[in-house]
This record gives C-alpha cells, structure tokens and sequence, in this order.
C-alpha cells in the first residue's frame, strides 16, 4: 500500500482536504489535513472566529497546537500569559498548558491551527453534533473531552 505521505495534496482557499467542516462553540472550522493524510502526524485546521467569541480555557492532555493569525485580532490567554495577536503572529501551545483565544477585534477573525499529533480534529467533528437546539448536550461533552483528552478548565 502507498503510503499518503509521498502523495501531494492541494487545497484550494476555502476548501478542506476531506470535505469536513465543522462549527463548534461558536467557530466554523475547515480540515484543511486530515491526520489520516499524513499517518496522524498532525491535523491543519483553519477557523474563523466572530467577535468577541472565541475558545474557553481548556488544557490539551494529548497534542500540542500552533496557532498562526490570518486575520483579525486575537487574545491568547496561554501559560499564565495574555499575548495580544495580530495577523502574522504564531504561538505555540505546548500540551498540558491551559489556554484560549478570544476575538477582541471588530471584524471576523481567522486562524490556522497545526495540532500534532492529529486527532483533534475528529473530536471538532463529534462536538459539532453534540448540539441539540442550539444549546451543548452537556453529558456529551463531557464524555467527547474524556475520549480526547480534552479538559476545560477555570
């Protein structure tokens, strides 16, 4: 079997790799690489992120994520440090550190995100339909963090 990694793999803007895109706590997420399509080494995701929404302090027990500004503005609260964030700035979040991310901008704000190892993005697919009404099935989530190794933290 050939392996996927010596295969090149294009994605135009506004695409995903494998057709998954997915909106989760207020963010729509694109795949752009599915951790299958390079032996779950890592996942790319691209977010959008409208104002004033953002992540909610969680910690990361399995994969590290880098995150790359494409647009917008951006408070990161990572590490015990508040780091404002423009277009062109990268941070990298080490796994077992909380962090989040708020949009403080006025306009739509957009994100790359490179999670290593992948499997992330498999628990934004399972989130996107742990929604019922609008409104979070929290006995679902709950069990999508334990199987992830996800925790959302104060």
């Amino acid at each position: 079997m050939e392996s996927t990694e010596t295969k090149p793999i294009y994605v135009p803007p506004g695409n995903s790799s494998n057709g998954k895109v997915f909106d989760v706590l207020g963010d729509h997420i694109t795949v752009k690489l599915a951790g299958e399509e390079v032996s779950d080494r890592y996942c790319i995701l691209e977010g959008t992120t409208e104002p004033g929404a953002g992540a909610p302090m969680h910690v990361h027990h399995r994969e590290n994520e880098s995150f790359y500004v494409l647009e917008g503005e951006f408070e990161f609260h990572v590490g015990g440090r508040v780091i404002h964030a423009t277009a062109g700035s990268f941070l990298f979040g080490p796994r077992q550190i909380p962090h989040r991310y708020q949009n403080v901008g006025n306009t739509r704000g957009r994100w790359l995100v490179i999670a290593e190892p992948a499997g992330v993005e498999h628990f934004f697919a399972e989130m996107s339909q742990a929604f019922v009404g609008g409104r979070p099935n929290m006995d679902r989530v709950g069990e999508l963090c334990q199987k992830y190794e996800i925790e959302f933290v104060r």
